[in-house]
């Protein structure tokens, strides 16, 4: 609809904003608010990823003690046990390799999985994990804790990286 004649398009906005209460007369797009409120929830967001990792980095070094690991990664994200099926929560925790073992400390809920480097069967990269994905690599181990053969999933920075130094430990 043009503006009536004499009038600008500016002016048809100053007048239209003004009648919804605006002291600078113009009228907002509905979506410059859901997009001001996002980029105030940034910080924020930065404030609880921070958190958790903090947690995560607690328990890695609650659980390994004054010997450091071989690596760790506190931002992990596990996708999963297969044995524990397809209604598990996936979730953050801690993912260290240590001297005898590859450690998972997931945040929430609580709960530790610890499987014995002489268990592992095999390590390789998937896409996709139990139906799980998260458009990135994700290592996942095969192994044996004597229960028959299991497997679990975790997306970690550096994956490549990740799945050899399992391997190399794993002999």
């Amino acid at each position: 609809m043009d503006p009536p004649r004499g009038q600008t398009v500016r002016s048809v906005h100053e007048r239209a904003g003004a009648r919804e209460g605006r002291r600078d007369g113009l009228r907002g797009h509905p979506g410059d608010r859901r997009v001001c409120a996002a980029f105030r929830a940034v910080p924020g967001l930065a404030v609880v990823f921070a958190g958790i990792r903090k947690k995560a980095q607690a328990r890695i070094d609650a659980r390994c003690g004054s010997t450091p690991p071989r690596r760790s990664d506190p931002r992990a994200n596990f996708f999963g046990q297969r044995s524990r099926g397809p209604a598990q929560v996936r979730g953050n925790g801690g993912l260290a390799l240590t001297e005898d073992a590859l450690w998972f400390g997931q945040l929430v809920p609580e709960r530790d999985l610890e499987i014995p480097l002489s268990a592992v069967r095999g390590v390789h990269i998937e896409r996709s994990f139990m139906g799980k994905t998260k458009g990135g690599p994700i290592v996942v181990v095969d192994f044996d804790l004597g229960e028959g053969e299991d497997a679990a999933g975790w997306m970690v920075r550096d994956a490549e990286s990740w799945s050899g130094a399992i391997e190399d430990a794993a002999g």
